[in-house]
């Protein structure tokens, strides 16, 4: 009797947390990057097949991309217990690079409308589950 009272009291005060904390600084930088994203995405749709759609002139926006995600992966990694939100950033970064691959592909023609959809789609599902998990964590869920 007295092992299972000892052993509701220090299951009681024992605070178990199975996640990262809440990020604000990962909150902010996946907002900007998603919003840089859609921005991206957007110029893409009006100037597409036409020389401002064509992948050498805009290499910037992937390195740009990649480095942010890279970073916010690290800054994950080093909070420990962030599993989660390290595979969401992968599948992002990997979203990414698939379509500077597709993008590269097009070289002169840009990214074709028919790209452009399912491109957008994939990576605003990746925003959000990101900026879903964070908005749990900020509420302590």
């Amino acid at each position: 009797m007295k092992a299972a009272a000892l052993l509701l009291a220090c299951c009681a005060c024992t605070n178990v947390r199975l996640i990262t904390d809440y990020d604000q600084v990962l909150d902010q930088r996946i907002s900007a990057l998603a919003e840089r994203t859609e921005s991206f995405l957007a110029d893409m749709e009006a100037s597409s097949g036409t020389p401002p759609g064509t992948y050498e002139q805009n290499r910037a926006f992937y390195r740009d991309a990649k480095a942010t995600i890279a970073a916010l992966r690290l800054r994950t990694e080093a909070a420990g217990q962030a599993e989660l939100l390290t595979q969401h950033l992968q599948l992002l970064d990997d979203n990414i690079e698939n379509l500077r691959k597709l993008h590269e592909m097009g070289q002169e023609g840009g990214l074709k409308p028919i790209v452009l959809g399912p491109a957008r789609d994939a990576l605003r599902a990746q925003f959000r589950a990101i900026q879903k998990l964070e908005m749990e964590l900020r509420r302590g869920a």
